[in-house]
């Protein structure tokens, strides 16, 4: 073969191409495989899944029991009775927020409530109360008032109508022109006129009657009412068992509005009353009884007999402060009393 004579070498270019194009492609499985594997993860996702289902909604996570803490104004058995539709729901699901509004809601003497979840299946509440302040007693019932001036609790219900003159006298809104004054003082004068004849009678007229006399008279029936009115409050008191808050006043009121759970009382009074018998205690000056008096007067009945008399129309700070001048000056002076009015900057002294 001559090496000079090119054409006479094989073409292997032409070979090259001849054989890429005869080439059979290598098959590519890679794909296949990446879509059995996601087939696989997702199967194995959805038995995990369901899996996970059925544990949660097993009956595993249902709520068996229930704590309850810090409750000393309510039966724990009362909580828990409203509490049994939450028995048996899933913790997992049940919202605490709704359980703790629940509550709130419900138990109005409840100040702040928290629910905690314990796993698998246990709730713990943990409660404060709102401070009840006094026994609330007139003529529909009795009532505990707590810190804020709200009713939240009805121990006893009636319901003794006072008409309205009784009322308007009992609580000073009416003076000497009420009518139940001028009926007495008519009938007083009607005694008078019996042993006359037809011809010697004088009809009554009010306005012969002195000043003075309409005062006795107008005091005379408001003694009267007062006792009968605070006999029946006094009954009430024995409709209840005072042992679950031995430490509260009782605060009587001649009124004949019934109150429900939640409404707010004299804001300003139920104030006044709670400072003053803190400043009181602090005498050690026992009181006995507390009442509350035409639209802004409370009176304070010692152990001793001896009253003392506070108004909301007055800054009470003034009035502690004649309080502490005046006792201190009888006190100097070994001065007896039964009365003292602090209601109006003119300190009255019985």
């Amino acid at each position: 073969m001559a090496y000079g004579n090119y054409k006479s070498q094989p073409n292997y270019s032409s070979l090259r191409r001849k054989r890429r194009r005869t080439t059979l492609p290598t098959p590519d499985i890679s794909g296949s495989k990446h879509i059995f594997l996601g087939v696989i993860i997702l199967l194995i996702l959805v038995s995990v899944f369901f899996a996970l289902l059925k544990f949660i909604t097993s009956g595993y996570f249902n709520i068996k029991e229930i704590n309850i803490f810090g409750v000393r104004g309510v039966e724990n058995i009362e909580i828990e009775e409203s509490l049994e539709k939450y028995y048996e729901e899933n913790i997992l699901f049940m919202s605490r927020n709704d359980l703790e509004t629940y509550l709130s809601d419900s138990f109005p003497t409840f100040k702040n409530v928290k629910a905690k979840k314990f796993w698998p299946n246990k709730i713990q509440i943990y409660i404060s109360e709102k401070q009840p302040l006094l026994y609330y007693v007139n003529f529909t019932g009795v009532y505990i008032v707590d810190e804020e001036g709200l009713i939240t609790k009805v121990l006893y219900s009636d319901q003794i109508n006072f008409d309205d003159a009784q009322l308007n006298v009992i609580t000073g809104a009416d003076g000497i022109n009420s009518k139940l004054v001028e009926e007495r003082l008519a009938s007083e004068y009607a005694l008078t006129q019996e042993e006359l004849t037809d011809e010697e009678k004088v009809d009554f007229d009010i306005n012969t009657v002195p000043i003075d006399r309409k005062f006795e008279m107008l005091n005379t029936i408001r003694e009267e009412l007062i006792d009968q009115s605070l006999a029946i409050l006094q009954n009430y008191t024995q409709q209840y068992d005072p042992s679950l808050y031995p430490d509260l006043k009782t605060v009587y009121v001649f009124e004949n509005k019934k109150y429900e759970i939640r409404e707010p009382v004299d804001q300003k009074r139920v104030t006044l009353t709670s400072e003053v018998l803190r400043f009181l205690s602090q005498k050690n000056i026992t009181i006995v009884e507390v009442n509350w008096e035409g639209k802004f007067i409370v009176r304070f009945k010692t152990d001793t007999g001896r009253q003392y008399v506070f108004g909301t129309s007055r800054n009470l700070s003034e009035q502690l402060e004649d309080f502490e001048i005046l006792i201190s000056e009888f006190n100097k002076e070994n001065k007896n009393y039964s009365e003292i009015d602090f209601s109006s900057r003119k300190v009255s002294v019985k």
